[in-house]
């Protein structure tokens, strides 16, 4: 074993010009831990059963294995973290406890969570880690911090050209500046914390004067700035893989392993993490209650296999001295509305409160996780915590993640680096390439996906949708064929070998459907009984003509496969089965919806209003029918529905709903397809959100009006422009150069699009006095309480 893991390193270094220094250095580093993983796999287990307080079996290492667990518990780092959490000396019992419960979290969090993603990457003991092929995260565009600072002769070092050519550019206030920065500062090829983003200087001579570079903030520098906050994301984002990477830094900084420095700065505080999904925790004070003791008993919980006893006294000590990091996962997996068993999310926010004003004279920090359109104004209010929204993935993380993942792929699997240095090249020119699959690669989880795909398939699809329906085809059997010589599919596993997966898949969407409208997990997957799968599964196939024993035999053998190889269905407990992945879950819920029921429309009417179901309606339309999809976007936009008028806010929300189904199918691809009526639609859209825009009083959030007037922009000519009453009072902004007197709200310097119109008076308190007026656009929605930095016309 140790000659192939040589061979691999030699690999590796001879790969290092296409990988680069960073993942091939990670890839060694990887290959010499599990070079020594016999010895030390030894060593742990002896020295955590002495942290254990067990008496370790006698034989050879054991007093290696005991003289290494003292040596971790009197570490400096482990001495210093425990008299951080007690606020004195601690005793050696007191540090062994500690210790145990780091190195079971950094050994639970350190393995990817690829289970019914990529089965074969999830094994324990040898499957993906997290800390290889964790890409630094940043905060939205707007959110940015010093780089460096200087005459524009000192940043030399950060562009190209001369000091005169980057000077004239800078006068004339335009972004063509970002053209001199270098490649290794550029969004294109540098990770965050080499981001150049910005340059200011508010001085009237610019070459003469002092110039700030910006970067974007870093999400682990937000917890610095903010004692608490909420971080919010789309689906998918890395929101969840923040918290877990965090909490494992912190853990390994503690036990004194290796950190990278820009994933946790020196600077960091010595935190005692603890992870907590927030599912969890609506479980329990559904009979609890929302207090403060119901979230210390979650709390306690989460620390995992300590003696109750003294993981509360950890916790409370560790509390009192200021000395603890909570970090509260998945508000949108927990049901807006109390259900058996769980709270609600404003109950389980009301929770979170009451434990913070408990504990108001500690300075408990705290970061609470959720998808952007679940965290509603009543849920803002009622913590009225700062709120900060995680970045798409640039290029720059693109290149840096693509090749991580592929040479981590070289330590767990059979690839080659010569075939890790192929994927690496072919992924990112593609992406680079090509404007959707940029937009898609922004979304970590669909970039792992992508990679994931192309290893298996070696092709990229051309959507979110496809590219599930590439995952999902993986894991319904085909990928053991295209790895594992003499694999077997499902179909053939089952014995029903004339059949494929597609036959199959209309199954996989009933049960995904089901578990969606239960969602009783933690983090918002559903429970299936086993005897509901089994009977489910039954009769389906005697739907196939099969006799009763015969139909019994295959459900058994389908359930078998899709538990033991597929990945797709896991135990829970002794009486229920849960889906893998939310994701996969979500995906296969929108395929019932819109080729699994008889009229997809009515469906997704029913579904509109939770925001739970908006993931599944978008990826499911995005396998539609065109005549399907004509029908429910006519449904959306329509005044009536089941022959009475809609309400006003709920006519309202369908407007945005279908503008949005819209620019994610992409209307210009819409209009080449048969049977959807775009140009009816899009009119449609634009007269509606125009009614919208224009009433006075409109029940909606001033957040909901900006974006509908956004969605305004995406469709085309404003139709006020055609109204004599109107059209003087506006004007067209294209190609208007940016500005903006107010500076209260970060912005983007973009120009607005073709058909955003203004209005020409120019007394408003956020608007430029020149006679040209001018826009720049928000880089974040306005948040309740902010005031009103846009244009009068969408607030």
């Amino acid at each position: 074993m140790s000659d192939d893991i040589e061979a691999k390193i030699a690999q590796l270094e001879a790969m290092r010009a296409v990988l680069g220094d960073a993942a091939v250095d990670a890839g060694i580093a990887a290959l010499r831990q599990e070079q020594g993983a016999g010895l030390r796999g030894l060593i742990r287990t002896l020295s955590l059963a002495t942290l254990r307080g067990q008496q370790p079996t006698a034989g050879a290492g054991t007093t290696q294995g005991q003289q290494a667990g003292r040596d971790i518990v009197n570490s400096p780092q482990i001495i210093n973290l425990g008299t951080l959490m007690y606020g004195r000396d601690t005793s050696e019992d007191e540090r062994r406890q500690l210790v145990y419960y780091l190195d079971t979290m950094t050994r639970r969090l350190d393995q990817l969570p690829l289970q019914g993603i990529e089965q074969r990457l999830d094994q324990q003991g040898r499957g993906m880690s997290l800390s290889s092929v964790y890409t630094i995260l940043a905060l939205e565009r707007g959110r940015t911090v010093a780089f460096a600072r200087g005459q524009l002769s000192a940043l030399r070092r950060f562009f190209s050209g001369s000091v005169h050519e980057l000077s004239e550019v800078l006068q004339t206030g335009a972004d063509t500046w970002m053209r001199y920065v270098r490649p290794e500062y550029s969004i294109d090829h540098a990770v965050p914390h080499n981001q150049i983003v910005g340059i200011t200087n508010n001085n009237q001579w610019p070459h003469r004067n002092i110039w700030t570079l910006e970067r974007p903030m870093l999400c682990v520098e937000a917890i610095v700035q903010n004692q608490r906050f909420v971080l919010l994301g789309d689906p998918g984002s890395g929101k969840s893989t923040f918290v877990r990477h965090l909490a494992l830094m912190l853990a390994r900084r503690a036990l004194g392993l290796q950190v990278d420095a820009t994933a946790l700065p020196d600077h960091f505080p010595a935190y005692l993490p603890i992870l907590l999904p927030l599912r969890r925790l609506a479980q329990h004070i559904a009979t609890a209650g929302s207090t403060a003791e119901a979230v210390v008993a979650a709390l306690v919980q989460a620390m995992g296999s300590h003696p109750m006893q003294l993981a509360s006294t950890l916790l409370h000590e560790a509390i009192r001295q200021g000395g603890v990091l909570l970090l509260f996962d998945g508000l949108d997996e927990v049901p807006t509305e109390e259900a058996v068993g769980c709270a609600s999310r404003l109950q389980t926010l009301q929770a979170v409160r009451a434990f913070t004003n408990q504990h108001h004279h500690a300075p408990v920090a705290i970061v609470l996780t959720c998808r952007g359109r679940a965290f509603s104004e009543d849920l803002r209010d009622c913590l009225a915590w700062p709120v900060e929204t995680l970045a798409p993935f640039t290029m720059g993380q693109v290149r840096h993640f693509v090749p991580a993942w592929y040479t981590e792929l070289i330590r767990t699997t059979s690839l080659s680096p010569e075939a890790a240095g192929q994927y690496t090249r072919y992924l990112i020119e593609h992406i680079a390439a090509s404007r959707q699959l940029t937009e898609m690669a922004g979304t970590p989880l669909l970039l792992t996906m992508m990679a994931l795909v192309l290893y298996n398939k070696s092709q990229l699809p051309r959507d979110r949708p496809r590219l599930y329906e590439d995952i999902l085809d993986l894991l319904l059997g085909r990928w053991d064929t295209v790895s594992e010589k003499g694999g077997q599919t499902l179909a053939e596993y089952i014995g029903l070998s004339e059949w494929d997966s597609a036959r199959l898949l209309p199954l996989l969407d009933r049960l995904s459907y089901a578990a969606h409208r239960t969602a009783e997990s933690e983090d918002g997957r559903g429970r299936l009984t086993k005897s509901a799968v089994r009977e489910t599964l039954i009769g389906f196939f005697e739907q196939t003509r099969l006799s009763e024993g015969a139909a019994f035999e295959k459900a058994g053998r389908c359930l078998d496969y899709m538990q033991q190889r597929s990945g797709l269905l896991l135990p829970d407990g002794n009486t229920s089965y849960m889906f893998a992945h939310l994701t996969l879950q979500e995906h296969c819920a929108g395929r019932y919806i819109v080729l699994g029921s008889e009229d997809p429309a009515k469906l997704v009417l029913e579904h509109r209003a939770d925001d739970r179901w908006r993931e599944p309606i978008m990826l499911g339309l995005g396998l539609a029918p065109p005549a399907d999809l004509d029908d429910v976007l006519e449904a959306l936009w329509e005044r009536d529905e089941a022959g009475q008028p809609k309400p006003r806010e709920r006519w309202y929300r369908d407007l945005i709903l279908a503008a949005e189904i819209g620019k994610d199918r992409e209307w210009a691809y819409l209009q080449t397809l048969p049977r959807i009526k775009v140009a009816k639609h899009q009119e449609q859209l634009r007269w509606g959100l125009t009614e919208l825009l224009n009433d006075p009083a409109p029940p909606l959030t001033c957040t909901e009006r900006f974006h509908s007037g956004f969605l305004l922009g995406e469709l085309g000519s404003d139709p006020r422009l055609l109204d004599p009453a109107t059209a003087p009072v506006l004007m067209d902004t294209t190609g208007a150069p940016l500005r903006q007197a107010h500076s209260g709200m970060g912005m983007i310097d973009r120009p607005m699009r073709r058909s955003t119109c203004l209005p020409t008076r120019t007394n408003h308190s956020a608007w430029s006095s020149s006679t040209s007026l001018t826009c720049r656009i928000p880089s974040r929605l306005p948040l309740p309480g902010d005031e009103c930095r846009v244009c009068p016309l969408y607030c």
